[in-house]
């Protein structure tokens, strides 16, 4: 049985076009507005797999919830969805072989090329 992806972003219409791409890949998903919500799910939800996780958010940001995930899940693989570029990102996270990058605006065909190339070699 396949992970769950948990995406996390404060925009609505990012969150129902990520969860339709995830339909699309026959994967399971959850989706929150806010890093402190994602957390929550985490913590209450042992099938996810791979988030996905926006830079800017309200209440808790994406760095600040990734630093707070690290803590708990070490290895669990995080797709940052950024404005940034990816250069910008790697200095700002340091290194992590199970943290990916996806800058905004970024294609269906990318996102679903990165969700299934991540899960394919878990």
């Amino acid at each position: 049985m396949a992970h769950k992806i948990l995406i996390v972003d404060d925009e609505e219409m990012i969150r129902d076009l990520l969860i339709d791409i995830v339909d699309t890949l026959d994967l399971a998903s959850d989706a929150v507005s806010d890093g402190e919500l994602a957390l929550q799910a985490l913590a209450a939800d042992q099938e996810i797999g791979l988030v996905i996780l926006d830079m800017n958010m309200p209440v808790m940001s994406g760095r600040e919830c990734y630093h707070q995930l690290r803590k708990t899940f070490p290895v669990l693989p995080v797709i940052l969805s950024s404005g940034m570029d990816q250069d910008e990102t790697e200095r700002q996270f340091g290194p992590d072989k199970n943290l990916y990058f996806i800058q905004k605006p970024y294609s269906l065909a990318k996102i679903s090329g990165l969700i299934q190339s991540i899960l394919s070699v878990e």
